[in-house]
């Protein structure tokens, strides 16, 4: 696959994020800074997001996180562009779009970007099916009732395009189901829906709306073919894995025990013009607070290793600076990577 890039440096202008009214202010006395972050409306990083929150706001004197919910992570960006909120959680997938104004952004593209901050989530994407369905290969989606992921996801836009390589998408498309996913587990159920694209988080678990169709519905892996894991091992944006995924589910989802996956990652990305002093929090606190964190959310990445913090960050071809307050944090604790760029 062959993709028109524009520079990296084009993207990063000055910009106005206008939630951080009067920062500076803010930081010298006892008041916390605001920080407006866009997150994706029923996502597994929402309820992530939603944890960190919770910690930052207790143990920090610096910063308070506002969460602002979006319909996907291209509305996300496209508010962060517009200064209207100073950070974002940000698939790699969507960054990667976003610089190569492609998919949601084709025909609006967008001239900045945030900066990289911290890792939250790893996924892992996989197709599962009802055992009351016909669907036993990748090879049966074409024709079948098939969910793979909200319209307005990036990650629907990635699965779209794998299956574009693999040369099956057309022959899927038609019968797609364009469900909220708090309707996956009914359409299941009442026999309107035969497959779904489902995703791991960091290898924890799986997403709210997923636990419920575990729990209601039989369901089973759908058996990769040679020719999708090929498309897959081909794709350039994501990461072809085969993970051990049965132990994430609470039935029997078949005799797959190296489910082939997608993997691609998912960070906390912060304005240029939030100071270093609240990214560098954030990211303390994350590291320093992450029982804390994963008592409310036990999918929540361990940022007690600062390895889990770093490793969903852009690939190289892609690499956007890092924020200077996370950078701070990652060079004190020797975590620093000559390779990255600071902002």
């Amino acid at each position: 696959m062959t993709h028109t890039s524009v520079s990296r440096r084009g993207l990063l202008k000055a910009g106005t994020a206008a939630g951080l009214v009067g920062v500076a202010g803010c930081l010298g006395g006892d008041e916390k800074t605001d920080l407006s972050v866009a997150v994706v409306q029923g996502a597994a990083a929402t309820a992530l997001l939603s944890s960190l929150q919770r910690v930052v706001s207790n143990e920090s004197d610096v910063v308070r996180m506002v969460v602002e919910e979006t319909p996907g992570v291209p509305a996300n960006l496209r508010l962060y562009n517009d200064g209207d909120v100073d950070a974002v959680t940000m698939t790699n997938y969507g960054a990667i779009q976003a610089q190569d104004s492609e998919g949601a952004f084709e025909e609006q593209p967008i001239d900045t970007l945030p900066y990289q901050g911290i890792g939250i989530a790893q996924y892992h994407m996989h197709w599962i099916t009802s055992t009351e369905s016909d669907v036993e290969t990748t090879d049966d989606l074409a024709g079948s009732n098939v969910f793979p992921l909200p319209a307005g996801w990036s990650f629907r836009q990635m699965i779209e395009e794998l299956h574009a390589v693999e040369g099956t998408w057309s022959d899927i498309e038609p019968n797609v189901a364009n469900l909220a996913p708090g309707d996956v587990a009914d359409a299941f159920s009442e026999g309107r829906l035969d497959a779904a694209l489902a995703y791991t988080t960091n290898l924890s678990g799986v997403p709210g709306f997923y636990s419920e169709v575990d729990a209601r519905i039989d369901m089973e892996f759908v058996e990769a073919t040679d020719s999708w894991i090929q498309a897959a091992k081909d794709y350039e944006r994501a990461d072809y894995v085969e993970a051990d995924l049965q132990q994430l589910y609470e039935q029997d989802m078949g005799g797959l025990d190296a489910v082939p996956s997608i993997a691609a990652g998912l960070q906390l990305a912060f304005g240029e013009d939030v100071p270093d002093e609240v990214s560098y929090e954030i990211a303390r606190i994350s590291h320093e607070y992450v029982d804390e964190i994963k008592e409310g959310q036990s999918n929540y990445p361990d940022h007690g290793d600062l390895d889990m913090m770093t490793s969903m960050y852009l690939p190289t071809e892609y690499q956007l600076p890092i924020h200077g307050g996370v950078a701070d944090f990652l060079e004190e604790n020797n975590h620093w990577n000559e390779s990255w760029e600071r902002a």
